[in-house]
């Protein structure tokens, strides 16, 4: 109970997102919490009655299939632990209690519930042998079933996602350049394409991320300068400085040649 106090509270602070929806928030989902009050620091059990609506399809869309499988260990534990218990409850701790008379030493210990207060070649032990044998055909059945119906799901999973070329990627450094095409690019596809003819799809070439910075500061700088020339013609109007802004046109032309050059 304790434990449920803590977590419905936890779960409704904010600074406790990241641990109480991550998948959301890995997503990018807006998540809302409660203005704060003293409603955030009350217990509520609102959310246990939806969890036992919850369906495992909307489990294995929500969180995945691996969330999915925690759910159903504990559906299995339930479901062996329920009928274990209720064999030996119902059918072996009777027979047990009633193995020795009321005379006997161990009638008024824990000895008399257990297998060891049936008489030595009693026929009451096959009934210990039968329930052993049904327990552990009936784990093997649930064991059996789970197995089956999560291999389903699985294979389902594995059918519904959509190719992603970046789990089959693989990355290649210090590549040469072509001596025909004068590229490296060409020479990724000559060799992929020559030795891997079945596997290989595409290319991509990656640069250095501080050539591109530099080559992003540059093209920066003579756009401002373009912007820079061009209001300083739209201010000239008159004689001389209609020439100006003639020479300022064609430092513009310049400009805007070196600018598509750059990107």
């Amino acid at each position: 109970m304790v434990i449920l106090f803590l977590f419905s509270i936890l779960k409704k602070q904010p600074s406790n997102a990241a641990i109480y929806y991550p998948r959301p928030l890995s997503k990018r989902h807006p998540i809302t919490f409660p203005p704060f009050s003293l409603r955030r620091f009350i217990p509520s059990f609102s959310w246990i009655p939806r969890a036992f609506r919850v369906t495992e399809d909307e489990i294995l869309q929500t969180n995945g299939l691996d969330a999915l499988v925690v759910i159903r260990l504990f559906k299995f534990g339930i479901n062996f632990f329920t009928v274990c218990s209720s064999v030996g409850l119902l059918i072996l701790l009777p027979i047990n209690f009633g193995g020795q008379p009321a005379s006997s030493d161990s009638y008024r210990s824990m000895d008399s519930c257990t297998i060891s207060n049936i008489k030595t070649g009693s026929n009451m032990l096959w009934v210990h042998f039968m329930c052993l044998w049904f327990i552990s055909l009936y784990g093997l059945h649930l064991l059996y079933r789970e197995y089956s119906e999560i291999l389903v799901k699985r294979i389902q999973q594995v059918r519904n996602l959509r190719h992603r070329p970046d789990q089959f990627t693989t990355l290649v450094r210090e590549i040469p350049v072509c001596g025909e095409h004068k590229a490296r690019g060409c020479c990724v596809d000559h060799f992929f394409s020559k030795h891997h003819p079945y596997s290989y799809h595409s290319y991509k070439m990656l640069y250095d991320g501080k050539d591109i910075e530099d080559l992003s500061k540059q093209a920066r700088y003579v756009y401002e300068k373009v912007q820079g020339l061009r209001k300083k013609c739209e201010g000239k109007k008159h004689g001389k400085e209609s020439d100006e802004c003639r020479d300022d046109l064609l430092k513009i032309t310049g400009l805007e040649e070196k600018l598509e050059e750059l990107s």
